[in-house]
């Protein structure tokens, strides 16, 4: 048994060899094309050399997981995607948009490591800050480029995989498929968590972070949720709103799961407004007029390109009236949008998981199950999902191309409840063996 494993690992490492070598041949003149555009510090051959190790790496992780045949043979394909996407499919769209973000992340780092600018540590400076968790990265891995799309991408799939080791006790055999498809297969979910850019890091710290969370309402062990808050740190220099946005959740969390004495809640409510009325001197707001001019200002600031969703916010008063439409345009568009086969087939997949979340919520409030952790585990997702879903409404209706980028960081839990509407749950599937 152990010989036809090591024969089948070796036919599969022939074949990822072979394929790698196959789209190598298609892409390599982008590739090349895109190391001239960044100016890579290291050759493009020692680029691709670190590149195969960084995917050997993972592969061997993944094949090493004590996980049934079915499931690791879904986290491989899933992996292998993200690979063809960042050799075949980035070096062309990169060249195309100017190498997106990653040519200023890249060459700032570059520029830090050869003492061409000195970085200055602030939470202000995201770009800055991002630029030298690469170099970081670079002086570990090797100071290549899509070795570190390979780093990232692989860092967000494990994430999301823990996360799912986490909930799957709630999924049936077919409802555990289709998470694993839609959070690691899904396309935009392959592209927007592999590129070199922001995004990858900050949906793995707040995976991470609401994994934890569970495995504490889960355990009551308070070491889970000390854990939790160190993936706070990322967010410290990079996307400071988000926060107050997961610090927000989980209070809230923390509150409805009962997990805070009542006897607390008179010091606990009145730090917490201080806290708020801190942030908001911090970030100039002392009238509602002030409040007035920075929905107007994000507002506006992202409304650009040609699929905004049409709503101009004027004030507080606009995005009060106008925030059930915002926040399902933020969560669920776009629903019909035409473009190019990326988009259309975005629409597609946004249909699938608003009919099957809507499901998932009916299935929810008719589950005869009654646990603590059940409970406390569809609370934590619906609490978290809607204060992200609140905040972003201010700026993702603007441009649901870039909206539908913020909205990886929490497509995890729009899956996770859109998977609770495919078929049966397995707890509804014992209801229906003891009912036969």
């Amino acid at each position: 048994m152990n010989y036809m494993k090591k024969i089948n690992y070796f036919m599969l490492g022939a074949f990822i060899f072979i394929a790698t070598f196959f789209l190598l041949s298609f892409s390599m003149d982008y590739i090349l094309e895109l190391h001239d555009m960044i100016n890579l510090k290291v050759s493009s051959v020692l680029d691709i050399v670190f590149s195969t190790f960084m995917t050997i790496f993972f592969v061997y992780v993944i094949l090493n997981l004590k996980e049934k045949k079915t499931i690791k043979n879904i986290l491989l394909l899933g992996f292998l995607l993200r690979i063809i996407f960042i050799v075949f499919i980035f070096p062309y769209v990169e060249n195309y948009y100017q190498g997106w973000d990653a040519k200023q992340f890249y060459g700032l780092s570059r520029d830090y490591f050869e003492g061409n600018q000195i970085f200055e540590l602030s939470i202000k400076r995201g770009t800055n800050n991002i630029s030298y968790i690469f170099l970081f990265f670079q002086r570990l891995f090797g100071f290549g480029f899509k070795n570190i799309e390979i780093f990232l991408s692989g860092i967000t799939f494990l994430s999301i995989y823990f996360f799912f080791k986490v909930v799957n006790e709630e999924f049936n055999k077919k409802q555990q498929y289709f998470f694993l498809l839609f959070t690691l297969i899904e396309p935009m979910s392959i592209i927007f968590t592999s590129l070199y850019s922001k995004d990858p890091l900050a949906l793995s710290s707040t995976v991470m972070h609401v994994s934890f969370v569970i495995l504490y309402l889960k355990r009551d062990k308070l070491r889970y949720l000390f854990i939790s808050l160190i993936f706070f740190s990322y967010f410290l220099f990079v996307r400071l709103w988000m926060i107050p946005i997961l610090g927000l959740s989980l209070f809230l969390t923390l509150i409805f799961n009962r997990k805070i004495k009542r006897r607390y809640y008179f010091i606990i409510f009145p730090a917490l407004l201080g806290i708020i009325f801190v942030g908001m001197k911090i970030v100039g707001v002392t009238s509602i007029s002030a409040i007035n001019e920075i929905i107007v200002s994000l507002s506006s600031d992202w409304n650009r390109g040609g699929s905004t969703s049409g709503v101009e916010l004027t004030g507080l008063k606009d995005f009060i009236i106008y925030f059930p439409y915002l926040w399902f345009t933020t969560i669920f568009r776009p629903l019909i949008m035409l473009g190019n086969p990326f988009i259309l087939l975005t629409d597609l997949i946004n249909w699938i998981v608003f009919i099957l979340f809507i499901k998932g919520i009916r299935n929810i409030s008719k589950d005869k199950n009654k646990s603590f952790n059940y409970k406390a585990l569809i609370k934590t997702v619906l609490i978290y999902i809607f204060i992200w879903g609140s905040v972003y409404s201010l700026v993702s209706p603007q441009n649901l191309g870039t909206g539908t980028r913020f909205k990886i960081q929490i497509w995890f839990l729009i899956i996770f409840i859109a998977t609770l509407g495919f078929g049966r749950s397995k707890i509804n599937d014992r209801e229906m063996k003891d009912i036969e």
